[in-house]
């Protein structure tokens, strides 16, 4: 086992007393009222939300991935789209005395490869304006060969497609007029996150308490250099029997990052930032994701979880080339063993998303759950492209998939293989029945997005299966996400609908779902303050019975803190992701504290 992996394994401690839950709900209850107490100073002063700049970005991609970190701190945001003019060194050709002639030069060059536009510089002329940088010898010869003479120097203004990201945050009174960022340089900050959760589980109603805590300093610049720092701590006591306290530590983004001119580098721990929609996030193997609690699509919206990695990237006039290696492999974060969020149902001898199978229930319920994680991570590379509102993206990526895929024991696979009962393999095996496998990979991705589409296809070529039989292989998958997003004229109203589809390629008899079509909807609505913000997420499946409904509601309580409740409903067949927790609901209500 790694040296990362060992940072990041769970600390478990069983809690044998019923009054060990009974202290830290009492303890959630004083934090609430202790976070709450700045409210006496704010209610002075009328609170109001400011909208605040978060930078402007080359590529949607980049600043949708500033609105989801943005989201992931509770706060709302949203993008407007801009366009920039900048000054660009250029060879003209002309002046020309019409509109027509000027879009026919245009037209020639483009067909012989070569970038050209015009503008207007006087009435009835126009002039041709062909990019050069440094380089202006060397297109006016091209230019000539093309049979242009009358080429010469000249600069102009050539506009290109931006995003700014626009934040809403709290001020304390109107008479504030400061408009400064949200996270001042070089500052440090903290989030405190805590939810009371109240569960229908296996064994009857069950209550949990999570403690969520942030801590980290924002872009502390020197020249060149940029420096970031972070750790994240999870706490759960839970009042299931037997009750259990599960604590975890884990890395925010920490790194440092040189720039210079098109390119910068950086070494640390951070996300990959290629968020793919596609549930098993194939479409980039290097994303780590986070499963620490019951599966919902606010897993499948976030951005990800920090990985090890060293990463350059190269921004040039079209196209952005991003490479990363991941040196150390980094698991998903998972929930506690033998708890209702995890995978494996050991009471019942279940696995979430295979059939059930009868001899794999029985060594399952009487086995123990090994882990066989690599020592290696892996390496992609993601070429995007800015084309007009659009960014298009290539990513293929090498790897072991961060979600663990759990495979019978090699040793119980060829003792059924040679007619052994259930019971007699496991009496005459010593080990883990169970072990959590990381399927190493490649994957290509293609996707698409603008404001208000999204299209993702990913092809992986080997995809872990079960075998009726039990045997372990793999296969080869498709799979394709697309969503259209749309905001109502008053921009109070969000309305984003999806489809995904994914097909495994394989003649074996498997227990695995061989074809997955979902359709989802969110829909989200804002007061006119921007305080209030309620919607309802759902995923249904459309070729098995599956239903995900999350109704939510968020309240800017005062400039510190947010009030947030959600209510998680689970149906479906057995073998579907969200029939495993079939009528397994969860209530929730959450607090988040801000500490500048």
């Amino acid at each position: 086992m790694n040296a990362w992996k060992a940072q990041n394994d769970h600390a478990r401690v069983a809690a044998s007393k019923d009054g060990d839950f009974t202290l830290v709900l009492m303890a959630g209850l004083l934090a609430l009222i202790f976070a709450s107490n700045p409210v006496v100073h704010a209610a002075e002063e009328e609170l109001i939300l400011k909208p605040i700049s978060q930078g402007e970005f080359h590529t949607l991609a980049e600043a949708r991935q500033q609105l989801r970190q943005l989201r992931s701190l509770g706060l709302h945001g949203e993008i407007e789209g801009l366009t920039k003019k900048e000054p660009v060194a250029t060879v003209t050709l002309g002046p020309v005395n019409d509109l027509e002639a000027a879009q026919k030069i245009v037209k020639d060059l483009r067909l012989n490869q070569v970038e050209a536009w015009e503008s207007k510089q006087a009435d009835n002329a126009y002039v041709v304006h062909i990019p050069a940088g440094e380089n202006i010898n060397g297109v006016i010869s091209r230019l000539r060969i093309l049979g242009y003479e009358n080429a010469g120097n000249g600069e102009s203004e050539r506009s290109h497609q931006a995003f700014k990201v626009i934040a809403w945050k709290p001020s304390q009174s109107k008479k504030e007029k400061d408009s400064h960022l949200i996270s001042a340089s070089g500052k440090v900050h903290a989030n405190i996150t805590g939810t009371v959760i109240a569960s229908n589980s296996r064994k009857g109603n069950d209550a949990s308490l999570l403690f969520h805590v942030d801590v980290f300093q924002k872009d502390l610049s020197i020249k060149n250099w940029t420096l970031l720092g972070g750790v994240q701590i999870d706490t759960v006591q839970s009042s299931e029997v037997p009750a259990h306290y599960h604590r975890e530590l884990d890395f925010l983004p920490s790194y440092a990052s040189y720039t210079s001119g098109n390119h910068r580098l950086l070494a640390g721990v951070d996300t990959s930032a290629w968020h793919s929609k596609l549930s098993s996030g194939n479409g980039n193997r290097l994303e780590r994701q986070d499963n620490f609690t019951f599966p919902s699509l606010d897993t499948r919206a976030g951005i990800g979880r920090p990985i090890s990695m060293l990463r350059w990237q190269y921004k040039g006039r079209e196209f952005l080339f991003d490479t990363i290696w991941n040196p150390l492999f980094n698991s998903a974060r998972m929930a506690d063993t033998d708890t209702l969020a995890h995978p494996v149902d050991r009471e019942k001898g279940r696995i979430r998303g295979l059939r059930v199978d009868p001899v794999l229930s029985r060594l399952i319920v009487a086995g123990e759950i090994g882990d066989d994680a690599p020592a290696n991570g892996g390496l992609a590379l993601r070429v995007s492209r800015q084309k007009r509102e659009n960014t298009q993206h290539i990513t293929a990526s090498y790897g072991p998939r961060s979600n663990p895929y759990f495979v019978l024991n090699g040793q119980l696979q060829q003792a059924l293989a040679q007619g052994v009962d259930a019971n007699t393999a496991l009496s005459n095996f010593s080990g883990d029945a169970l072990k959590q496998v990381y399927q190493h990979s490649g994957s290509l991705a293609l996707s698409e997005e603008s404001e208000h589409w999204y299209f993702e296809v990913a092809f992986t070529e080997k995809e872990p299966v079960t075998t009726k039989d039990l045997r372990y292989e793999t296969s080869f998958a498709t799979e394709l996400f697309v969503q259209y997003e749309h905001k109502f004229p008053s921009h109070k109203l969000l309305s984003a609908s999806s489809v995904e589809f994914r097909n495994l390629e394989t003649v074996e008899e498997i227990l695995d779902r061989r074809s997955t079509a979902r359709f989802g909807q969110l829909f989200s609505m804002h007061s006119e303050d921007r305080r209030w913000l309620w919607g309802t997420q759902a995923r249904v499946g459309l070729d098995k019975k599956e239903l995900y409904l999350h109704p939510f509601m968020t309240y800017q309580y005062n400039r510190f803190m947010n009030l947030r409740a959600e209510l998680s409903l689970y149906y479906g067949e057995s073998e579907t992701e969200f029939g495993y927790h079939h009528e397994q609901h969860q209530l929730s209500m959450s607090w988040l504290a801000y500490f500048d």
